[in-house]
């Protein structure tokens, strides 16, 4: 479940173009009005943008994690803007050694290259309403965390591949999503 979010930008007479391309889960979605599929144009945020949906290729996954092993230190990368009510995670602290819940070794966080948060919004297709306006940490963020047990950075890699950092319903919308 989640949004993965691409980029590609293109140079044309001194303009900046930027495509972005999402790829939505819709298990929980039955129906949205008279649809019984989530395909063709749609309006994006409230700006009212104009988006193509169209269903995935079966077998497209996520690409495998890499890692090189025992590292002391991994990088957290957000895929998609984070949702946090501020600048990180609040699970996710710098001081002493923590382990997150399903975590195979503590970690802590030893530091952090975010940008400006980036205003938020959407259209909730089940309401048919304008979804309120957040603060989120952009897409790109970087949070560096230090492992207390080196041999095991594969499996703490694995673990927050893929995987959003954000609290359970937020989770569910694609948001914060890590590698």
């Amino acid at each position: 479940q989640g949004i993965r979010l691409a980029s590609k930008s293109k140079e044309r007479e001194r303009t900046e173009i930027l495509e972005y391309s999402f790829a939505l889960s819709a298990t929980d979605v039955t129906t949205i009005g008279s649809k019984t599929d989530l395909q063709g144009a749609v309006h994006l945020g409230g700006e009212r943008k104009m988006g193509q949906l169209e269903p995935l290729i079966a077998n497209e996954s996520f690409p495998a994690c890499f890692v090189t092993p025992n590292q002391k230190f991994l990088r957290l990368i957000l895929l998609t803007p984070g949702a946090f009510g501020g600048w990180r995670p609040d699970w996710l602290q710098a001081g002493a050694f923590f382990t997150p819940n399903g975590c195979p070794s503590p970690i802590r966080l030893v530091g952090a290259c975010v940008p400006s948060w980036t205003p938020v919004s959407g259209w909730d297709f089940k309401e048919k309403r304008d979804k309120p306006m957040r603060k989120v940490v952009p897409a790109g963020a970087v949070y560096l965390i230090e492992l207390e047990n080196p041999p095991a950075s594969r499996e703490v890699s694995n673990y927050f591949w893929g995987r959003s950092l954000c609290d359970s319903q937020a989770a569910k919308e694609g948001v914060g999503m890590a590698v």
